[in-house]
């Protein structure tokens, strides 16, 4: 459930500072009635997923923007990575829960061991699973 102050935070930060723009799209439904497993999408069980995008190319608006998206960091968990701005490997700890990045692993070692399609959310078919 979003919680009261995830909400609060959410609007505070579109409200402030440089243009920023908001979405909260809603899970559930048939969305959730996939196995968590059945794709590498596991966030299924969520109630909603949160993006905002930063609209001001400044570097002090991405400094802005990094430090509005921390302050939600601890009432939210997962990604989505169709709507992930970045491709840094850290990141993939949120976007596959262990057992979707181990059956990944899996997928990239048996069809692209040499590593061809790598411009995305890579999962080096040498990566520990």
């Amino acid at each position: 459930m979003l919680s009261d102050e995830l909400i609060d935070l959410y609007l505070a930060g579109l409200a402030a500072g440089p243009p920023v723009v908001g979405q909260v799209r809603a899970l559930g439904g048939a969305v959730a009635r996939v196995a968590r497993d059945a794709t590498a999408f596991a966030h299924r069980d969520s109630e909603a997923f949160l993006s905002a995008v930063s609209l001001s190319p400044a570097p002090e608006a991405r400094t802005a923007f990094d430090a509005y998206w921390a302050t939600l960091a601890p009432h939210t968990g997962g990604a989505y990575g169709n709507l992930m701005s970045s491709l840094d490997p850290a990141d993939l700890a949120e976007l596959y829960p262990p057992d979707t990045r181990r059956r990944l692993v899996e997928v990239k070692r048996a069809y692209d061991p040499r590593n061809l399609f790598r411009q995305n959310f890579n999962i080096p078919p040498e990566a520990t699973p």
